[in-house]
C-alpha cells in the first residue's frame, strides 16, 4: 500500500492514502511491519482498493453480483499484466479518455478491459450514491454479450449513459 501511495498515478495515490489514513484513525501505526495486514492479501492488485473494502462497499442493490464480479474481472487484468497494471496506466487513460468522449474502445487489450472496469467501479459507486445507473448498467452488460456492431453500439450507449450521471 505504500507503494501505491507514492505512485505517480493520482488516482492510484490518492485512494492508496485515503486507506493509509483510514488504517491510522482505526489505531494503525505505519511503522507496524503488520500495518493493515488483518486485511490479507488482496485478489486484485490494488491494497488500496481491498482495504478500503471493494468490492463489498460495491455490493448494493441490485448490483451486487456485478460487484463482485469487478473483482474477478480485475484479477484477470491483474494476471495478465503480471500485476503490473501501473505500467499500462498512461495507454489506460488515454483509451479511456477517448471512450468517455468518443464512445469508441479498441476491439481488445488490457488497456480497453481496465477502461470498462474503471466505468463500471465509478457507475457502482454512482448506485452506492443513489443515482439511477440502471441504463448504465445495461449497456456495460450487453458489451460483455455483444459481438461486432452490437458490442459497438453497446460501448457508445455506455458511455453516453454514463456521461449522463
Amino acid at each position: 500500500m505504500f507503494v501505491e501511495a507514492i505512485s505517480e498515478q493520482p488516482d492510484y495515490r490518492d485512494l492508496a492514502r485515503i486507506a493509509i489514513q483510514r488504517e491510522v484513525r482505526n489505531g494503525g501505526q505505519v511503522a507496524d511491519p503488520d500495518f493493515a495486514a488483518h486485511h490479507g492479501i488482496p485478489p486484485h492488485g490494488s491494497v488500496a482498493l481491498h482495504v478500503l473494502g471493494v468490492p463489498a462497499i460495491l455490493a448494493v442493490d441490485p448490483y451486487v453480483e456485478r460487484a463482485r464480479s469487478l473483482t474477478d474481472r480485475i484479477a484477470r487484468i491483474c494476471a495478465q499484466t503480471g500485476r503490473g497494471l501501473v505500467r499500462y496506466w498512461p495507454e489506460i487513460e488515454s483509451v479511456c479518455s477517448n471512450y468517455l468522449l468518443t464512445g469508441e474502445l479498441p476491439d481488445e487489450g488490457v488497456a480497453r478491459d481496465a477502461s470498462l472496469v474503471y466505468v463500471e467501479f465509478l457507475v457502482l459507486i454512482a448506485n452506492v450514491l443513489g443515482r439511477d445507473v440502471t441504463g448504465t448498467m445495461a449497456a456495460l452488460a450487453a458489451i460483455e454479450t455483444g459481438a461486432g456492431e452490437d458490442r459497438r453500439v453497446a460501448e457508445r450507449e455506455a458511455a453516453w449513459r454514463f456521461a449522463g450521471l
